[in-house]
């Protein structure tokens, strides 16, 4: 009788084991505490395991840091050309650092690009005190901004990554936060170097040298963070894009540097080889021709998608996705610029994958019938 609960108890156990596994890459076995691989384009997660659990988060950290940095620049909030004046306590933050000197002034491209390469933490305390006036109010943005991100596991208690038993997050809500960071093209003028110097007002110079060596060891591999600690183990996100396909790799809790880019790259292979990103459609692509509207002074008009559609397929079955037009009908004058006429429909063996409006390329007035009758006259008179 024991024996048979024992061989029950056994086989739920693998049957649960194997629904918690059903979406960790096949075949592919890693150290990790927890990983995900998602798809830039779509955000579809090809991979994962504990991606949710909440942890130690360590110098990752500053993909948040730099996604809001990124963002006042673009706000035109913050220059890159201007220069700033670096506090005591930014200059004795410690860690992974430039030896920034206090009461020296740094140009703030400057300061970025030593983050971005080199996880610089007195680079990241300098620049949030000049964003928010102080470290503490940048705190209170970066947790502003996870919740706006719908980010469930995330709380932030500085801008470093430096070590602080309150400072979680996943690898879902990382990945999520390092998709929006990668929509900052600026991102990318910094993120691929290996190695760099950085210079001070002085004329010494600070080796930088980038820890993610999938940068250098990984073919596309172009970003963005690394991290580790005594709590957090070895952590990573990284980005790599080869031909149409983008993706976004985040792990946690690796034993040594070593096992942590190994698996990154096992991962990565895994997606590289059985998926592809097709697109369906560019964001301003005609998608239908010389449509009539009703009632217009203009016989047709062309619509428009009105953003980008791209796809995850498996390699193989892009004989399975097929695209359809339903327009409003009817549709009449007026219509201005932008508006919506109908959707692109992205199928995949019958089912919707996504939808796209297709907009109108132009305003479209009524029709005049005033100019109608002249018109008219006109062919009449003239005949």
């Amino acid at each position: 009788m024991f024996r048979k609960i024992l061989i029950i108890i056994m086989v739920l156990m693998m049957i649960l084991f194997s629904a918690a596994s059903a979406v960790a890459a096949e075949g592919v076995i890693t150290s990790t505490k927890s990983h995900i691989l998602m798809d830039y384009s779509t955000g579809i997660i090809v991979s994962e395991e504990n991606s949710k659990l909440s942890l130690d988060v360590a110098g990752i950290t500053k993909v948040m840091t730099l996604l809001i940095i990124f963002e006042e620049i673009e706000k035109g909030s913050l220059k890159l050309d201007e220069n700033i004046t670096i506090s005591k306590k930014a200059a004795s933050m410690g860690g992974t650092q430039v030896f920034l000197r206090a009461n020296k002034s740094y140009r703030a491209e400057d300061l970025i690009r030593s983050i971005i390469i080199a996880s610089a933490n007195d680079s990241s305390f300098a620049l949030a005190e000049r964003i928010s006036g102080s470290h503490e109010s940048f705190v209170d943005k970066m947790n502003d901004k996870a919740k706006k991100l719908g980010l469930v596991q995330t709380v932030f208690t500085n801008a470093t990554g430096l070590p602080c038993e309150s400072q979680k997050t996943c690898a879902y809500d990382m990945a999520i936060t390092a998709r929006e960071l990668l929509k900052h093209e600026l991102f990318f003028a910094y993120s691929d170097v290996y190695m760099d110097e950085f210079s001070h007002p002085d004329g010494e110079y600070t080796e930088m040298v980038n820890a993610n060596k999938l940068i250098r060891f990984y073919d596309g591999a172009d970003g963005v963070a690394t991290g580790s600690s005594k709590e957090a183990g070895y952590c990573l996100v990284a980005t790599t894009k080869k031909g149409m396909s983008r993706y976004i790799y985040v792990s946690f809790g690796s034993k040594n540097s070593s096992e942590r880019f190994d698996d990154a790259k096992n991962i990565l292979d895994y997606g590289f080889n059985n998926f592809k990103t097709k697109r369906i459609v560019k964001e301003n692509q005609i998608v239908k021709k010389d449509v009539d509207i009703d009632e217009a002074e203009v016989k047709s008009i062309n619509l428009y998608a009105s953003k980008e559609a791209n796809i995850l397929i498996m390699n193989g079955e892009e004989q399975k996705i097929s695209t359809r037009i339903e327009l409003i009908e009817p549709l009449s004058a007026p219509i201005v610029k932008g508006q919506k006429c109908g959707e692109l429909i992205i199928e995949s063996e019958g089912e919707v994958v996504e939808k796209v409006d297709i907009v109108a390329g132009r305003d479209v007035a009524k029709k005049s019938y005033r100019i109608a009758l002249m018109k008219i006259l006109n062919a009449w008179v003239f005949k």
